[in-house]
């Protein structure tokens, strides 16, 4: 069995920065997954998340937080309202979403989820660790 399709792409919140994630195609609402401090979009928790949406047709989009991975920044000099900020521009990118986060990800979907209308109203919870 072949994996499907990811497209990648790059968001520009400032001159000079970037935000880099993927996004497999699928049916609504997409699952949004934000990953941890010191790791990337690419780790074994999101590649589970996108098995789980493609196995049922959803639309998932992954991202590297500023400062990890291929996005710009600084571990530590990124703010945390930067990164709800990033997360937001994720879900205007996708529409209605289930959040999903771990360590720092699920700091910013909390925050993120407090801040969202009904369009964006679900949120789920992952363990710390792995």
């Amino acid at each position: 069995m072949t994996s499907p399709a990811l497209e990648t792409f790059t968001l520009e919140p400032a001159p000079g920065e970037r935000v880099v994630g993927e996004r497999l195609a699928g049916a609504s609402p997409c699952y949004l997954f934000v990953h941890g401090l010191g790791s990337v979009r690419k780790g074994e928790k999101s590649t589970a998340l996108f098995a789980h949406a493609a196995a049922r047709g959803h639309s998932a989009l992954r991202y590297d937080q500023r400062g990890h991975g291929e996005s710009t920044g600084t571990i530590g000099q990124v703010a945390v309202s930067e990164l709800i900020a990033d997360a937001g521009r994720m879900l205007d990118r996708v529409g209605p979403s289930i959040l999903f986060g771990s360590s720092l990800g699920g700091l910013v979907r909390d925050r993120k989820s407090t801040r969202l209308n009904s369009s964006h109203s679900s949120v789920s919870r992952m363990p710390s660790s792995a």
